[in-house]
């Protein structure tokens, strides 16, 4: 009878002490997973912030394109209303035969954020898959939208090249503020003259393309805008 209660104290005391065990073993596990959560919870709160960072850059550098885009437009019309149509104006500077740089700039977005999160796989840690839906709805919008204007962009240079034939030469000597005395511009105030007419049509094809681009640029800062609110309420 001795034995028997021994045999059952020491039972009992094992199954104490390997349920003291078991539950040890499970309070460690939460404890390694609710760290793991935390980690990865902090580590995608870092990476929606410095997205907003990169989008806000982006509307820095769209809006300083818009300021010089902008500067052009009364260039253009200033040539298409007054220089064309006056030759008591004598052209000496670049600004008074054509606007800007006579080219587009190439605009592009800022990525380095965007494929760290998704080519590394770090958005498998995100909760919120509808957040991961609208931040690659809005880059796969913008890359297709930038694509086909620096596309259009490159087409309209190429053209002001072809159209501009001998005068281009004017443009390269009135951009190093050589003295043109010498050229004839009687052509100006004669809508008959080739020359007249490449300056024209390239003056007006520049607006629309800068108009157009003004146009998507202000459509991108508008989901840009949109983004940055949604992320920071995810963060917030």
């Amino acid at each position: 009878m001795l034995t028997e209660n021994k045999f059952s104290k020491y039972l009992l005391y094992a199954i104490g002490e390997i349920t003291l065990i078991i539950i040890g073993i499970i309070l460690a596990l939460q404890l390694n997973s609710w760290k793991n959560n935390t980690m990865v919870k902090a580590e995608s709160q870092e990476l929606l912030k410095r997205l907003v960072v990169d989008l806000e850059n982006d509307l820095s550098y769209f809006d300083s394109q818009k300021l010089k885009y902008k500067t052009w437009l009364p260039q253009i019309d200033l040539i298409l209303d007054q220089v064309l149509d006056n030759d008591s104006i004598k052209i000496s500077e670049q600004k008074d035969f054509v606007a800007g740089r006579i080219s587009m700039n190439f605009l592009n977005l800022t990525q380095i954020t965007f494929t760290e999160m998704f080519n590394s796989g770090k958005t498998l840690n995100f909760n919120n898959d509808e957040i991961i839906r609208e931040i690659k709805l809005y880059y796969q919008y913008a890359e297709i939208e930038l694509k086909k204007l620096n596309s259009d962009n490159e087409i309209f240079w190429k053209w002001t090249l072809e159209t501009y034939g001998d005068e281009f030469s004017i443009v390269l000597l009135l951009y190093e503020g050589r003295n043109l005395d010498h050229i004839d511009w009687s052509w100006r105030n004669d809508p008959t003259r080739k020359e007249y007419k490449h300056i024209e049509s390239i003056n007006i094809y520049y607006k629309i393309a800068i108009v157009e681009n003004i146009r998507i640029i202000d459509s991108l800062q508008k989901k840009s805008n949109q983004l940055i609110k949604r992320i920071s309420e995810e963060i917030n």
